[in-house]
């Protein structure tokens, strides 16, 4: 870690020497890691059930790309700043909090984003409120986030714990040898 940290560390990424910064670049590198493993595993997928669950599984974590890695950094960012340094074992806590705020946030981010799209795209059918559009909107963006979470938190949250408790080790040995 401490060769790493020399080369890679505190000082290459913008405020990177900051704690929580630094803790907002760790997450979002277990972030883009999840992605590429989910992408892996749609791969052996379409080994076993045909080629369209390798195709669907790409798109989307294409897709995930943009979201998914500014929320982590984000939600990383968060944690580290707001979570008291006395918890026990705080890099795996914090961890799975940035991993849970980055679903909450992904979906909230993805509900605007589907909203504002729907607001631009479709015209408002005539005597149909603008509440019953963006209620439908915010009921699929729920959706969304609710398989998002179903469907990876088998690996999201123990990486994220991982990618905590290794950025917290990084960041101790860090001060010592970088």
């Amino acid at each position: 870690m401490a060769d790493v940290c020399k080369q890679y560390g505190p000082g290459r990424l913008p405020l990177a020497d900051r704690k929580d910064i630094g803790a907002g670049y760790a997450m979002a590198t277990a972030a883009v890691v999840a992605t590429l493993i989910t992408v892996l595993t749609g791969s052996v997928l379409d080994r076993i059930f045909g080629p369209t669950s390798f195709w669907a599984v790409l798109f989307y974590g294409t897709f995930a790309f943009p979201l998914v890695v500014p929320t982590a950094f984000l939600s990383g960012v968060g944690a580290w700043r707001y979570l008291p340094a006395s918890l026990p074992r705080f890099g795996i806590v914090a961890g799975v909090v940035a991993t849970g705020l980055s679903y909450l946030v992904g979906t909230l981010v993805a509900s605007g984003a589907i909203s504002l799209y729907a607001l631009w795209a479709s015209p408002l059918p005539t005597g149909s409120p603008l509440a019953d559009l963006l209620g439908g909107v915010y009921f699929y963006s729920f959706y969304i986030g609710a398989v998002a979470l179903v469907s990876t938190v088998w690996l999201t949250l123990p990486l994220g714990a991982l990618g905590g408790s290794i950025y917290e080790r990084a960041r101790t040995a860090s001060t010592q040898a970088c």
